[in-house]
Formats: structure tokens, C-alpha cells, sequence
């Protein structure tokens, strides 16, 4: 028992068309793409909007200028892997700090890296 298929076959010539076609879709999207891009990146999207809300926070904060200081050391568990922080181990005292600041201050870190391993901040 013998079974037909039906192959499908195209031309190079329709195939030269059909990359034209794609090419040219491609350079009049980039085009408006592009050339609008001053309107692309002026707003923030809709869904980042949404999110933000409409709040009212009392007065508006203001400015102090203070300078803040905050001492981190990296530390590590004895393995080197399963527990990473600032300043203590999980559930030591000191453990991750809470940094509180207000508009317009400045947040200097002293960070030291008490570890083994090379880490990024």
C-alpha cells in the first residue's frame, strides 16, 4: 500500500519576492519606529501609570540636605553560599538595615566586603 503526499514547493522567484515584501516591512516599521522616538520614550507606559495611582500623601516632603551614613559588611555563612547579608547572619541582631531618608538627602555607603567570594553592590 503506496501513500500519496503532496509536497508544496515554491519558486526562487516568489521567494525573492516574499524577503522584498519582509524587507520593506521591516525599513517602513523602523522608519516610524525611529522617527517618533522623541514620542516612544516621553511618557512612561500605561501600565506603569496604572500602577502608580493617583495618592495623596499630605504635604509635600521636603528637601532636609542631610547626609546619611551607613556602614555595610557583606558577610556569609560558613559555607560561602547558603546565607548571604549586611552586617549579621539571618536572624542575628543587625541583620539587612533599614535605611530611611528623605528627599534630597544624600546616602553615603561604606561597604566592606567580609567574605571569601568577589560580590557586586
Amino acid at each position: 500500500m503506496s501513500k500519496t503526499e503532496t509536497v508544496y514547493l515554491t519558486s526562487s522567484a516568489r521567494t525573492g519576492k516574499m524577503m522584498i515584501i519582509m524587507l520593506g516591512i521591516c525599513i517602513v516599521g523602523g522608519a516610524i519606529f525611529f522617527g517618533m522616538w522623541d514620542y516612544w520614550i516621553s511618557q512612561p507606559p500605561p501600565v506603569v501609570a496604572q500602577m502608580a495611582g493617583v495618592q495623596d500623601h499630605g504635604a509635600p516632603a521636603v528637601a532636609t540636605g542631610e547626609t546619611i551614613t551607613q556602614d555595610l559588611n557583606f558577610v556569609e555563612s560558613a559555607d560561602g553560599f547558603s546565607d548571604l547579608a549586611f552586617n549579621a547572619l539571618t536572624g542575628e541582631p543587625g541583620h539587612n538595615p533599614t535605611i530611611n531618608a528623605k528627599v534630597g538627602d544624600k546616602i553615603v555607603f561604606n561597604v566592606e566586603n567580609a567574605g571569601k567570594g568577589f560580590h557586586a553592590f
